[in-house]
């Protein structure tokens, strides 16, 4: 092997290595709330793995807002292989990371030929901290798997050139395709392929010429006659026709589906002038990563100071580094890969909850940076007796600092209150990091604490629906119904067609007593869902404390209809219908039910007292036995079984079952005193007062009921009741059950 490919295999080593171990802490990391939930955690297709289903669904427009369908599959296969582990969800993100810093020094090492110079590019690419954020959080896998197809398509271009055959460059072609089937950031690309054959590649002239033969072959576009410049641009051609095509799907798939903010929101003129700072805010991240956070809150103005000096900055540094464009090729390229690589994300399109900047937009453009530096402090330490040497130990020693950085940075990725705690002490009126500290600590039942951060939010953005509508769920829990209306409501204006916050609404007025409010909410709820069974019942149990019985008895139907193993639904509905004198079609339902149930052993209990109410006692305590024969300890049932023996007169079968309720609660003095009152209506004075003198001892201390009761009345004249009752003093109410 020569000494330059163990120079290679070393630097593919150090780089795994050291970015292992710097983010192998994320394998202890949960779940984020912002994002996560929506790409994988709550989301049931990528929950399947890779089906024929969810591969339907990754490249259909049904109910996302971004179109990444290969960036779908990706987090489908982790799905496939690992469930809802959210540590080794982490962990393959950071093997994206390494192979992106991988082949981006492979890439770089072979259109340059430079290889420490590419190590410390593709070393400063792993280890800076502003690319903590794309590794570092699952939902940003789009990021990771688009720049790993920009990274292999840099190195099948530097393939091409050196050889261009028609199969080189489809491989290209084809890996950029792939590239973009996982996030548009790179429509930019085909210009930065432009920039690459100026430099390194050495392609372009400044100004045109005729072709040279670089590389030879028989490809696509190496016909003579054309100048270099119209052969280099018509390469791009391809690429760029598929460029544009993705921005256009990509305006399709917002459409419906995200919040496209309007220039009446957000002016062209703010957008303009937060991008122009931006660029300046992104240089000084590069270079002093501190502070650094999740979510920067986009502002409600710029100084014109800000945008002045920023303007001028970035103009002067670009005509300086223009100017020596011939001496330091490198110093363009890198600065014009990062101005032009950062568009996409300038704001000047904005959807969806859109911060005025965001370290994760910056893992590519980043690297028309890392170039600069690279090659930048080469040429300079290289006037330098030892400047080679010194150039490697200067980088190596960034390097390190950068990883110390970045370990430090990933730490507060370890779970939303770490996170979002990090975001609220490093930046002032950050309605996200609050309003997402409010959700954590409503999550841990902490309201007081909740509800101080959802203020915060408000006061930094009182306009945000989401935050109302969030906070409104707060007060709603805390019993504060008054306030959680007047959210809702607020938050309804902007969701008029989501249903959980008509629910909520809905809820929040009926607990009010507002219940003419609480049915149209409800019934605006299910106009958007119509199949939500639990929207039903709250529609039900308003209507029916309303009085609109027929319309609460529809719903309640309704509700069992779409799930038919709800409970509660199916008990209101019982007790609705025996209290309004339905009590047959009450007992129709419930045997429609057990024909769809027949081991619901609870349908049978309420059958039982359904029939009990209509006096058809055999068939009560037929239900009841099928009760008992699916919970045989059921103690409710044998109390109704003895009940309705005792009253048909059959007294073998009243204490057959009040003895097995004895077994399962000997202590109670009730079932004593029962069993003494049959014994007696048997004739059986002595076992009846035995029993009954039992259930004295046991607790029984109802005086008046033992006077009172014509089961008894056989035992009055006996010695022993009259001193049983003496026992039990002035009369006091408790104790037993007259059957």
């Amino acid at each position: 092997m020569k000494a330059n490919d163990r120079r290679k295999i070393l630097v593919i080593l150090l780089l795994a290595v050291l970015s292992a171990a710097v983010y192998w802490q994320v394998a202890g990391h949960g779940f984020i709330n912002m994002d996560d939930a929506m790409y994988v955690a709550d989301n049931p297709h990528v929950q399947k793995g890779i089906t024929g289903e969810g591969l339907f669904w990754a490249f259909g427009f049904a109910d996302r807002a971004y179109w990444h369908p290969v960036s779908w599959l990706s987090h489908m296969l982790d799905c496939e292989l690992f469930g809802l582990d959210p540590g080794m969800h982490h962990l393959v993100n950071v093997f994206y990371h390494i192979i992106n810093a991988t082949v981006l020094f492979l890439a770089l090492n072979m259109m340059t030929g430079a290889l420490w110079r590419s190590a410390f590019v593709a070393g400063m690419f792993a280890m800076h901290p502003v690319n903590v954020d794309t590794v570092a959080w699952i939902a940003e896998r789009k990021n990771l798997v688009s720049t790993l197809f920009w990274m292999l398509t840099l190195l099948s271009y530097a393939w091409y050139v050196r050889r261009q055959t028609t199969f080189r460059y489809l491989a290209a072609f084809g890996l950029f395709i792939l590239g973009i089937l996982s996030k548009p950031m790179l429509v930019t690309l085909p210009f930065v392929l432009l920039l690459l054959d100026y430099w390194p590649l050495q392609r372009m002239p400044l100004g045109f010429g005729r072709i040279r033969e670089d590389g030879g072959g028989e490809g696509l576009f190496s016909r003579r006659g054309l100048s270099v410049m119209a052969r280099l641009v018509s390469e791009k051609l391809p690429f760029l026709a598929v460029a544009l095509v993705a921005i256009h799907v990509s305006m399709i798939s917002m459409h419906g589906h995200v919040d496209v903010i309007s220039i009446d929101t957000v002016s062209m003129k703010l957008r303009l002038e937060n991008a122009v700072v931006a660029y300046v805010h992104y240089l000084w991240k590069m270079l002093w990563p501190w502070n650094l956070t999740v979510y920067y809150p986009y502002p409600k103005s710029v100084p014109l100071a800000h945008v002045i000096f920023a303007g001028a900055a970035v103009a002067a540094v670009t005509v300086m580094i223009l100017s020596k464009i011939r001496k330091y090729p490198y110093l363009a390229v890198g600065w014009l890969w990062y101005l032009g690589a950062l568009v996409p994300v300038s704001g000047i399109i904005q959807a969806g909850l859109w911060p005025a900047i965001a370290e994760r937009w910056m893992y590519v453009p980043g690297i028309g940076l890392f170039i600069m530096a690279s090659w930048g402090v080469r040429d300079l330490l290289s006037r330098l007796e030892s400047g080679r040497q010194l150039y490697r130990y200067a980088s190596l020693a960034v390097i390190m600092l950068l990883a110390l950085l970045t370990f430090r940075q990933a730490g507060f990725w370890k779970d939303d209150f770490t996170l979002f705690s990090h975001a609220v002490s490093v930046s002032e009126r950050n309605s996200v990091a609050h309003g997402n500290l409010a959700d954590w600590h409503l999550a841990q039942g902490s309201y007081d604490d909740a509800h101080n951060h959802y203020l915060e939010a408000l006061e930094a953005n009182p306009l945000d629906p989401h935050i109302h509508r969030n906070f409104a769920v707060a007060l709603l829990r805390m019993g504060r119904y008054g306030e959680s209306v007047h959210h809702f409501r607020i938050a309804a204006e902007k969701f008029a067609h989501d249903e959980d916050v008509l629910i909520g609404l809905g809820t929040a007025l009926a607990r009010l007593g507002d219940l003419s409010g609480a049915i149209g909410s409800f019934t605006r709820a299910l106009d958007i869902n119509p199949r939500n069974a639990q929207t039903h019942f709250k529609l039900a149990v308003v209507l029916g404390e309303s009085g609109r019985i027929d319309k609460a008895v529809d719903h309640y139907r309704e509700a069992l209809r779409l799930e038919p193993g709800f409970e509660q639904a199916g008990k209101n509905l019982d007790h609705l219908l025996a209290l309004y004198g339905q009590l047959d079609s009450a007992v129709a339902l419930l045997r429609e039910r057990l024909r769809d149930e027949p081991g619901n052993a609870s349908l049978h209990y309420s059958l039982g007292g359904l029939h009990e109410k209509k006096g058809n006692y055999a068939d009560a305590a037929d239900a009841y036995r099928k009760f008992l024969s699916l919970n045989p300890d059921g103690v409710q049932a044998m109390e109704r079984l003895a009940f309705i023996h005792s009253r048909e007169n059959d007294l073998p079968s009243a204490l057959f079952w009040l003895r097995e309720m004895l077994k399962r609660d000997p202590g109670n003095p009730g079932i004593h005193y029962n069993i003494a009152c049959v014994y007696a209506r048997q004739g059986k004075a002595d076992e009846a007062l035995k029993w009954l003198g039992s259930a004295v001892e046991k607790g029984f201390s109802d005086r008046g009921l033992l006077e009172s009761d014509q089961d008894l009345e056989s035992l009055r004249a006996t010695a022993q009741f009259r001193e049983l009752v003496s026992r039990l003093g002035s009369e006091a109410p408790g104790g037993g059950t007259d059957e």
